[in-house]
């Protein structure tokens, strides 16, 4: 089963309900999958205004929008296929031409979405964010999508092939017909964001139900359908799940995540200087069936006297990096990395932060176990989840002297943090 980073999401039919909300049961199960490391991203024919709603509920890592017009990273827009003003014109003359001077007509920009609809959308569709109403007679806009209500096939395809430089889809649900540039497709996109945000296709898993979505499924290491999608979306699917009011994606992501915990290999990396941090990490690593690293810094710290406290406490303070042996650890197939340390001067070791400063981490879970001669671990936690830009709750371990001091309660703690791993 290849690892999933991103859970990507159409809105309409899939993530939402038929009554345009998203169930508690869905928002947690993904609260859940964001914890375990994965991101959470939006690819819906919506443009952004229609759906800020629901990007403020979720706060998607990754956002495409207007059938794949538009690309948002990290607050960033990173990719945009849109229309000049003069084609944004010809193109409504053709659509007025084709399917008559009344037929109604959206058009996505960056900043808003236009329509001349006979009833407001809100009143539709209370989930449809902001629009503005115009008649298009004078329309001075750069267009990302425009949409036609065309009730006549004929009248579709001919006003397609009129827009033969267009990606055009028909969405199931009415008559509406949508057309953006050739190159603005929802798979395009993921190729884009891919190519920027370092994830593999094969690395997604997505979910849709109609015709837009058949590419984004077709490309993603797993495309799954919804029970309520349409015929040809269900062929082209490797799954599908019950329908959008059945709670489906949340008992899949549900299954997921059993099975993620089932697979996940760990990674325990270790310094120790006195061998209380090799032993708890020799404990763990037997107890996780891990791989063991132990970090060497090339300049060895003092074992013994003053120079230990100062040279090596003052390293930590300082948060200093210092060079390590080599190493030989093919860190991508590890999905979890648990740290092992003594506690220096109330924070974790510098070899450490090396090892952090110098890995690519994003998307591992963690686990952190610290040893002391008494003092708490607390803030050697706190830090490594700052250098990390670990917001969720990590399982933490704290022993005193666990090594000299080895007593049953101490077993017992390994196997309970464990447990929570």
């Amino acid at each position: 089963m290849e690892k999933c980073r991103l859970l990507l999401f159409d809105l309409d039919g899939t993530l939402l309900r038929s009554d345009k909300t998203i169930s508690r049961a869905t928002l947690n199960a993904l609260r859940d999958c964001r914890e375990k490391g994965m991101w959470i991203g939006i690819s819906t024919s919506r443009s952004e205004q229609n759906a800020l709603a629901f990007i403020e509920e979720l706060q998607p890592d990754l956002l495409i929008t207007s059938g794949g017009a538009l690309v948002k990273y990290k607050g960033e827009y990173v990719y945009r296929a849109g229309f000049s003003k003069e084609t944004t014109r010809r193109m409504i003359g053709l659509a007025r031409e084709v399917c008559g001077q009344d037929c109604q007509i959206t058009i996505d920009t960056a900043d808003a979405h236009y329509w001349n609809y006979k009833i407001e959308p809100k009143k539709q569709d209370p989930s449809w964010g902001e629009s503005v109403y115009t008649d298009f007679m004078d329309f001075e806009e750069s267009a990302l999508k425009m949409c036609v209500e065309i009730f006549e096939e004929a009248q579709a395809k001919q006003l397609a092939k009129l827009l033969d430089g267009c990606d055009c889809v028909r969405f199931s649900d009415g008559y509406w017909y949508k057309f953006t540039k050739k190159e603005a497709t929802k798979e395009q996109a993921i190729r884009e964001l891919c190519s920027i945000c370092g994830i593999g296709t094969n690395e997604i898993t997505a979910f849709g139900d109609d015709y837009a979505d058949i590419g984004m499924l077709k490309l993603c290491g797993t495309g799954i359908a919804m029970g309520n999608a349409v015929s040809d979306v269900k062929k082209q699917a490797d799954l599908v799940i019950g329908s959008n009011d059945e709670d489906s994606i949340a008992n899949y992501l549900s299954l997921l995540l059993t099975i993620r915990r089932a697979e996940m290999k760990t990674l325990v990396v270790y310094y120790s200087q006195s061998g209380n941090a090799q032993w708890m990490a020799q404990r763990i690593s037997s107890a996780l069936s891990a791989d063991l690293l132990r970090l060497v810094p090339k300049k060895a710290y003092p074992a013994k006297g003053f120079g230990k406290y100062f040279l090596g406490g003052g390293s930590a303070v300082m948060k200093e990096a210092p060079e390590l042996e080599p190493y030989t650890a093919d860190l991508k197939q590890y999905g979890r990395i648990v740290f092992v340390t003594p506690v220096w001067a109330g924070t974790f070791t510098p070899p450490l932060r090396t090892f952090i400063q110098t890995e690519n981490l994003e998307g591992k879970q963690f686990g952190f176990a610290a040893c002391s001669l008494g003092g708490s671990a607390e803030k050697a936690f706190a830090a490594l989840k700052s250098l990390l830009g670990v917001t969720g709750d990590v399982p933490t371990l704290w022993l005193v002297e666990p090594k000299q001091k080895q007593k049953q309660e101490n077993e017992r703690a390994i196997e309970e943090f464990c447990g929570k791993l």
